[in-house]
């Protein structure tokens, strides 16, 4: 489950491109993949607010 914040962001992305919450995050993850797929050591880390995500 993610932190209502973090959903909240989201919710705002999905509304402003017409499309949905799923297309958001499958977007992210095609997106953290593309970066990262090959790495052994990945940057899994969770923020501690939202505000460490900017």
């Amino acid at each position: 489950m993610l932190p209502e914040a973090v959903h909240n962001r989201i919710q705002l992305l999905a509304d402003a491109s017409d499309v949905s919450n799923a297309w958001v995050i499958r977007a992210a993850v095609m997106q953290f993949l593309a970066e990262h797929g090959d790495e052994t050591n990945l940057p899994l880390r969770l923020p501690r607010s939202t505000e460490d995500m900017r």
